[in-house]
């Protein structure tokens, strides 16, 4: 048609227009508006098709790009292996990065948390980024999910900044997802190397546009016309990301405007025709240009993509579905099954299996013929061209589209053999140390402490040193409470059931948590901040209470297992009964503090006996040597009375020495359950005269039937020495007040004697007060015993005194009793 539109205008061109001007004005003007038509025909027609390629064009760049980042988060996901860990991610992800130009950033996203990001420079905004939990990426990662292949979400606003396509591909460990491999492509690159911001055409605009998942409204990404409803223009689908694609004619009547011959002459429409036509063919030239280019750059990406495949660290190999042999496969496939290429190539797949009749494999790769899965994946045991048994992971994806004839997979192959041999040795180790663990003789148990130091790590404390944690952990007793509820057993052994008394390992498990609430603060302190600083051993003793209730002192002692330093997730704990050992120190212990009293006491008698008889008798030796010289017999009168004072003197310290020693030599003591408040009434009538002469005022307020088991002659010794000296060391310038009362301190009684006299400088004689003779006061009454008494009575019953005094304002005496 244009041959024939071009030919028409050469004949009117060369024809003479004189002699057919008006003829030739009459038929150029049925002929014009034939020809005008036909263009006007051929030019939306034209300019449709060239709008059609030169969107095929895009969509060709586009889909490879989007293909390069498919391979890419396949080939970034066998970083992750079956148990989920993650190994060697930057240098793999350095790799791809190097040889796909078009991808920016790569990334690891498990359980849908941005964890892993290469390059981490720049991008660390978005490490921590839930995907199901922020609104703008959640609809699309469940999308991805749902899909079960890769989607392309966005154009996004990046948390990081800028603005960029997210492609992500679910992962899936042993049937269950593990998270996503993500490549990241700023929109620039895209439109760079797709060839959208080299559009210059006059009277064209291209616009990108997609439905928002979250709005349900059509977005518009870039600077072009966003309303195409009544535009002139042809749109293309982009399945991988739900995107459309438009080129919209900016003018609708620039065709009609440029085919106006009617109204100019001839040779102005002969000129406009060739300068119509000339821009026509200019059009397909430059449309042809672009797709040389494009072209050029998708022979060097087919190009990089065979390096990729031919260099990559797992094994890869494209298989004929039908006839099972190797189209084609790369260098770490053939190192794996030890032998070359060319041997490789075209060999049966079976050649290599050492189970040829896996129907589990088979199964699956029938499903994937049929199109009921995407892609599988598999544990095969392998047999190298040396006979070596190789045990490889293979992940299977088709290589046709939907609603194509099957033709090809393509497998990516782990060996895993070194991971499978070191998992046999593994459960063979974890199983006799499973038989020593159930028949040790020492109480054992196995728990899981990972979220304890999670705990104490959310508190941030660790950091810390340790007296400092040990304060904080004081001052917060609720965070103790949470780390013990956070303390998960896993196994326990047959002592330890016995030790907490329990009648089954369950039932230990299940009341695990309330019996360690019942270890000691002080210990359960020492242990967490053994945690918070990463030891990985721990030793204490304290007290535990069993099922039945029973206490039992346990020196607790713990290790962290190799390989689990940093988690704390196995911990072998043993705990050791030592109740007996300990009851056996303490009564060892017990003996020896009495066995030095004794001693001390003895030392103090042995003085006492020597020093007061020795003084008796030497004053009696001197007044009986002077009688032999005294001739009058006033002075030997006079002699004979001071003979009779040291005689009557000697008696009465005979007497308070044999009242001490038969205080500390009588084991059978008689103790009776005595009226505490009874006895203190008798005591106040005895020294009723007393009382009365001074003047004092004596209060018990001793509760009626408060018991105690005592001697009662200990009893009433003990409150007639202390109301006594309380009315015998009144102050002169006030009133006496003595107060008796009694109160339970730490389950026993304890009685307490209150005055206001004159009191004891305790910083001088605090040590002296209890002692035999020692007086403080010039009262000529005083003779230093009574305390001493009342001291030896109450400890030889078990308990002991103290005293609280302060000169000028009084003395406050306190008797602990042993048992009440």
């Amino acid at each position: 048609m244009k041959e024939h539109s071009l030919y028409t205008k050469n004949f009117f061109l060369n024809f003479k227009p004189k002699v057919l001007s008006f003829l030739c004005f009459l038929v150029l003007v049925i002929i014009g508006f034939i020809i005008i038509r036909q263009e006007h025909i051929i030019a939306e027609e034209n300019e449709k098709l060239e709008m059609q390629k030169m969107l095929n064009v895009v969509e060709r760049n586009i889909e490879q790009i989007l293909q390069n980042s498919y391979v890419t988060t396949l080939s970034l996901s066998q970083a992750v292996d079956n148990n989920g860990q993650v190994h060697d991610f930057e240098s793999i992800a350095k790799q791809l990065l190097n040889k796909n130009k078009n991808i920016d950033v790569v990334q690891l996203v498990p359980d849908g948390v941005i964890k892993y990001i290469y390059p981490l420079e720049g991008n660390e905004a978005a490490l921590g980024l839930n995907l199901f939990t922020t609104a703008h990426t959640k609809h699309e990662a469940e999308q991805t999910i749902e899909r079960n292949d890769i989607y392309f979400a966005g154009p996004l606003e990046l948390v990081q900044g800028g603005r960029a396509v997210v492609g992500r591909l679910p992962i899936y460990k042993n049937d269950k997802f593990w998270g996503f491999s993500a490549v990241i492509v700023s929109f620039k690159n895209i439109l760079e190397n797709s060839g959208l911001s080299n559009f210059n055409i006059n009277g064209y605009s291209v616009q990108l546009s997609k439905i928002n998942p979250v709005t349900q409204k059509v977005d518009y990404f870039l600077d072009g016309p966003t309303n195409l409803e009544n535009s002139i223009k042809e749109t293309i689908k982009l399945s991988q990301g739900n995107w459309q694609l438009h080129l919209v004619k900016e003018k609708k009547y620039t065709i009609l405007k440029s085919l106006y011959p009617t109204i100019i002459l001839w040779a102005i429409f002969c000129v406009g025709s060739t300068i119509l036509l000339y821009y026509l063919i200019k059009h397909p030239s430059e449309l042809q240009k672009v797709i040389i280019n494009q072209d050029q750059l998708i022979s060097k990406n087919e190009i990089e993509l065979q390096a990729i495949f031919d260099n990559a660290a797992l094994g890869i190999a494209v298989v004929d579905i039908e006839k099972r042999i190797f189209i084609k496969a790369n260098h770490q496939l053939c190192k794996m099954l030890e032998c070359k290429l060319d041997y490789l190539e075209h060999n049966k797949v079976h050649n290599f299996v050492q189970d040829k009749d896996d129907q589990h494999f088979e199964n699956l790769l029938l499903k994937l013929k049929k199109g009921d899965l995407n892609k599988f994946s598999a544990t095969k045991k392998l047999i190298s061209k040396n006979n070596t048994i190789v045990w490889v992971n293979i992940a299977v994806s088709p290589m046709w589209h939907k609603g194509e004839k099957p033709t090809s997979y393509i497998s990516v192959i782990e060996d895993i053999t070194e991971k499978r041999r070191s998992s046999d040795l593994l459960k063979e180790s974890e199983s006799r140390f499973k038989s020593l663990f159930d028949d040790s003789t020492v109480p054992l148990t196995e728990e899981d402490f990972s979220e304890v130091k999670k705990e104490l790590e959310k508190a941030q404390i660790t950091h810390l040193p340790s007296t400092k944690i040990y304060r904080y952990l004081k001052a917060h007793p609720d965070l103790i409470a949470q780390c013990v509820c956070k303390t998960n057993i896993i196994a326990a052994n047959k002592e330890m059931v016995g030790l907490f008394e329990a009648t089954c390992k369950l039932e230990l498990i299940e009341h695990f948590k309330k019996l360690a609430t019942t270890k000691g603060p002080h210990f359960l302190i020492k242990l967490l901040v053994t945690i918070c600083k990463g030891e990985v051993s721990f030793s204490g003793e304290t007290e535990i209470e069993t099922l039945k209730g029973n206490k039992k002192e346990v020196l607790i002692k713990w290790y962290v297992v190799p390989g689990f330093e940093k988690s704390y997730k196995r911990v072998f704990v043993s705990t050791e009964d030592i109740t007996e050992r300990k009851n056996v120190v303490r009564e060892l212990k017990k003996s020896h503090n009495t066995l030095i009293e004794r001693n001390k006491r003895l030392l103090d008698f042995s003085y006492i006996i020597s020093h007061n008889l020795r003084s008796h008798t030497s004053n009696i030796q001197t007044i009986i040597t002077n009688l032999e010289y005294v001739e009058s017999q006033e002075e030997q009168n006079e002699l004979l009375d001071l003979l009779k004072n040291v005689s009557n003197s000697l008696d009465e310290t005979i007497h308070n020495l044999n009242e001490i020693t038969s205080i500390r030599t009588n084991v059978n003591i008689t103790t009776e359950l005595l009226d505490v408040h009874e006895y203190t009434e008798k005591t106040i009538s005895v020294l009723k005269s007393k009382i009365q002469k001074e003047g004092a005022i004596v209060i018990n307020k001793i509760k009626p039937e408060t018991r105690i088991l005592y001697n009662p002659a200990y009893l009433e010794s003990i409150l007639l020495n202390l109301i006594s000296n309380a009315l015998k060391y009144k102050h002169q310038d006030r009133t006496p007040e003595i107060t008796i009362y009694t109160e339970t301190f730490n389950g026993n009684l304890r009685l307490t004697v209150q005055d206001n006299g004159i009191g004891i400088d305790l910083k001088k004689h605090g040590d002296k007060i209890f002692g035999m003779y020692k007086t403080f006061t010039k009262r000529p009454d005083s003779k230093g015993i009574g305390l001493y008494i009342t001291k030896n009575q109450i400890e030889v019953m078990g308990g002991h005194i103290e005293v609280q005094s302060e000169v000028n304002v009084g003395s406050i005496f306190k008797v602990f009793f042993n048992e009440c």
